[in-house]
């Protein structure tokens, strides 16, 4: 495992060819924090040559589902996942799994939520 970025919010390593982007416990404050925290890590991501990417929201405080953070976190959402070829999302809970789903459908997209690590990497490396 390589660390490519961190910061308060995310931490983005790289195992083998997939890029992991593990959301940390710290809560997001104003929507100036939710769009800098999201815009580093795709940075480094569109940067790494990296297209294949799993995202561990599994330590990450309680799920938002406030307007500000919808939309403040939607610009960062859809550019992390145009980046990659190939994306996963990793929860803790059914609950989280459905709010994830749905921001994904909002979002345009079609990224698949896993509640077991391990299917999770046998999508990304299939």
């Amino acid at each position: 495992m390589k660390v490519l970025f961190e910061n308060s919010f995310f931490r983005l390593e790289q195992r083998e060819n997939v890029a992991v982007l593990v959301r940390t416990a710290t809560p997001f404050g104003d929507r100036r924090s939710i769009e800098d925290g999201h815009a580093g890590p795709a940075d480094v991501l569109a940067a790494s040559g990296l297209r294949r990417c799993l995202v561990d929201v599994r330590g990450s405080p309680p799920g938002r589902n406030d307007p500000l953070y919808e939309q403040a976190s939607a610009a960062g959402r859809k550019r992390l996942h145009t980046i990659c070829e190939r994306t996963a999302v990793l929860v803790r809970s059914a609950a989280g799994k459905l709010q994830i789903q749905r921001l994904v459908r909002a979002d345009g997209t079609e990224i698949p939520v896993f509640l077991d690590e391990k299917e999770a990497w046998d999508y990304l490396l299939r």
